[in-house]
């Protein structure tokens, strides 16, 4: 991230609220890892392991706290392992049985999650995907049924494979995911189509960084991590028992003031396609939060901590893709005009990078679209007789 970029403000109320919040802020002074990110991975963790009896339903659907995130590094040292790590510790602590059968690491095909989550009569799989930069490498290719696979986990549970003899199928599936990717991998990988096509939008985008420098690691001792683990043990069972879930009279009223509130927020563009499913991800938080109190009813406290992690992860998508329009020869001279730094492009660079396979009226078009939604300015050049050249040059580097 540039220093002009503004970095989202953590979600206070969530990181202390219940015992996830408990255990985020017991663990944060001796990690390196991002409290949000750590959050929000223990709450993708905790709705896997509680499993998908206890729901909300709106609009006849079912909502179980299936939560989907990718923590999106600003560097390669944002210490997204790390989070995996600490959070692995507590959840295997609660259910060791879960943590021992019921995760698995990597995405590849739509067959492969099929088979891993119709083994055994257990429906819950928790996935880690390190590498989600090769998920949206191998996603991309002809057919590779990992992406709609994918969305439909999030969305019903419901899976089938129909591209080949006898068809796979797994009914009822109650899969997470969480997975890491650093921001410039993000931007080399996701294409116009997953974004579009709902991919991107069953992910809360959760930008992490390193949080401080502890030279000789943390100090949080044993006795520690097993008492909050064996806590998180007694809620996870609790929270099984419950099934259908409500809302307190004080929460759907503020739901009721949110609801309309995200129903206005269309940005447009690639960022308007990754946070379209805003309401159904602030609903499954709030069902997450509402069952770490082992509460059938979901109340102010927990809508507001789910409304605090769903602005973060808005205020997220917001710098990762804010400024793609979804036009991929306008995104890609975006990217060629930032990286040329203070000098910027002019017409022939510019024509080039196109390998002249657009016309000069296509290529002109293309930056004043940029200019217009002030990305980028025209410059003049020094003039060495005749008309000074212009130069396309990022509105950043005007500023520093």
């Amino acid at each position: 991230m540039t220093a002009a970029e503004n970095w989202p403000q953590p979600p206070r109320p969530a990181l202390h609220t219940g015992l996830l919040g408990e255990i985020v802020s017991t663990v944060e002074p001796h990690t390196e890892a991002d409290p949000t990110g750590l959050l929000v991975d223990l709450l993708v963790a905790f709705g896997n392991a509680v499993g998908p009896g206890p729901h909300f339903v709106a609009d006849a659907a079912r909502h179980p706290a299936r939560l989907f995130a990718v923590l999106v590094g600003d560097t390669a040292k944002a210490r997204k392992g790390t989070a995996r790590a600490v959070v692995r510790s507590f959840v295997t602590s609660a259910d060791p049985e879960w943590a021992e059968n019921r995760n698995t690491n990597g995405l590849s095909t739509g067959e492969g999650l099929i088979a891993a989550v119709a083994s055994g009569d257990d429906c819950r799989l928790f996935v880690h995907e390190p590498e989600f930069a090769r998920v949206l490498r191998v996603s991309g290719r002809d057919g590779n049924t990992l992406s709609p696979v994918i969305r439909e986990a999030w969305d019903t549970g419901d899976l089938t494979v129909l591209t080949r003899g006898d068809p796979l199928r797994a009914r009822g599936a109650h899969m997470s995911i969480i997975a890491h990717i650093t921001r410039e991998e993000l931007r080399a990988r996701l294409t116009s189509t997953e974004t579009t096509n709902g991919f991107a939008n069953r992910f809360l985008w959760t930008v992490v960084r390193r949080s401080k420098l502890l030279p000789s690691g943390g100090n949080l001792d044993d006795e520690t991590t097993e008492e909050l683990g064996q806590k998180l043990r007694g809620v996870v069972s609790q929270a099984r028992r419950i099934g259908r879930m409500s809302r307190s009279e004080a929460a759907e009223r503020l739901w009721d003031d949110m609801y309309r509130s995200l129903a206005a927020d269309d940005p447009g563009g690639l960022l308007g396609s990754a946070v379209s499913r805003a309401e159904a991800h602030l609903l499954r938080l709030s069902v997450a939060f509402a069952l770490a109190d082992t509460s059938a009813e979901i109340r102010v406290d927990h809508l507001e901590a789910a409304h605090g992690i769903w602005q973060y992860c808005r205020a997220s998508a917001g710098l990762l893709f804010g400024d793609r329009s979804g036009d991929r020869h306008a995104d890609r001279l975006l990217g060629e005009v930032r990286r040329s730094g203070s000098k910027g492009l002019n017409r022939t660079e510019m024509l080039d990078l196109f390998h002249r396979n657009l016309t000069s009226h296509q290529v002109k078009a293309l930056a004043n679209s940029l200019v217009e939604k002030g990305h980028a300015e025209w410059v003049e050049g020094t003039s060495t007789g005749g008309r000074p050249a212009r130069y396309l040059r990022s509105r950043y580097e005007r500023t520093n």
